[in-house]
């Protein structure tokens, strides 16, 4: 999956009511954003964002995690060339 050259979040998982996101990347570019991947929690829910290989670059913001929002990284991806690249709320192993 491609997404580039948007204003707002290239990639974004934004529940506020109902049930939780849970948004799984691999292989995917995200370029050229205001925000590569986005991914905010509202209302008690935790979304959740995985990446995977993928690679994030020349957005505004790389990786952004709000409001109880989260995204896990598998370490392979590419985070670079972002006005900021930000970081992932955590880690997963593969298995």
């Amino acid at each position: 999956m491609k997404s580039e050259n948007n204003a707002a979040a290239g990639v974004g998982a934004n529940v506020t009511g109902g049930a939780q996101a849970n948004v799984s990347l691999q292989g995917s570019r995200s370029a050229n954003n205001g925000t590569g991947i986005l991914a905010s929690g509202g209302a008690g829910l935790s979304n959740l964002i995985s990446l995977s290989e993928v690679t994030v670059f020349g957005n505004t913001i790389g990786l952004s995690a709000q409001s109880g929002g989260r995204i896990l990284s598998f370490e392979n991806n590419k985070i670079l060339d972002n006005e900021t690249n930000g970081v992932p709320s955590g880690m997963l192993a593969p298995q």
